[in-house]
């Protein structure tokens, strides 16, 4: 691709890192996704801009009430990868795709039904996320990390399992192979 216009709301692609991913992994898999994650309340209309987007802490705390996620299921076969040149072309193409859906969600002249599938006019599905959701499993989590962490014992498993997890994990993927991973 000789030229490339000017993002406004995406940077430019990695393209050596997916390339490197797609010749690596085709045959192991037959879907790439294709995930844009969009804030809303980031204008502020008073300067007329953009703000940055809420931090975890604060999208956690609730300062920001919508998070929209827009997914593209793309078959494998449909990424053309004979060369490195063509899944180039590809990947700027889908950010092409992505700064054009992000311009459109963030575009302050919308009216309330915008268009969040710009590849195939369809709507998304609206989900609310209520605490009484993952309270539970949240607090399982917390109380599991702080009883390892109030004995010695328990700090020392927490560790190993840190330092040792990962490796034997790989490990384990590499002398167990599945066939299909997604």
């Amino acid at each position: 691709m000789n030229y490339v216009p000017p993002f406004d709301h995406v940077l430019y692609p990695r393209t050596g890192a997916t390339i490197a991913a797609i010749n690596a992994l085709k045959d192991k898999f037959d879907a790439v996704y294709d995930v844009t994650i969009m804030y809303s309340q980031t204008y502020d209309k008073n300067q007329q801009m953009r703000i940055a987007a809420a931090s975890m802490g604060e999208f956690l705390q609730g300062q920001t009430k919508e998070l929209h996620i827009h997914i593209k299921r793309i078959p494998i076969d449909l990424i053309p990868s004979a060369t490195n040149e063509q899944i180039s072309n590809w990947l700027y193409q889908r950010f092409i795709i992505k700064d054009k859906l992000l311009k459109n969600f963030y575009d302050q002249n919308r009216n309330n039904k915008y268009l969040l599938d710009i590849d195939s006019n369809r709507e998304g599905i609206q989900a609310e996320l209520h605490l009484t959701d993952t309270i539970f499993s949240c607090i399982f989590f917390l109380l599991t990390t702080f009883l390892l962490l109030i004995t010695p014992q328990g700090r020392s498993l927490y560790w190993q399992i840190c330092l040792f997890g990962p490796p034997i994990s790989l490990l384990w993927m590499h002398i167990f192979p599945q066939k299909n991973f997604i």
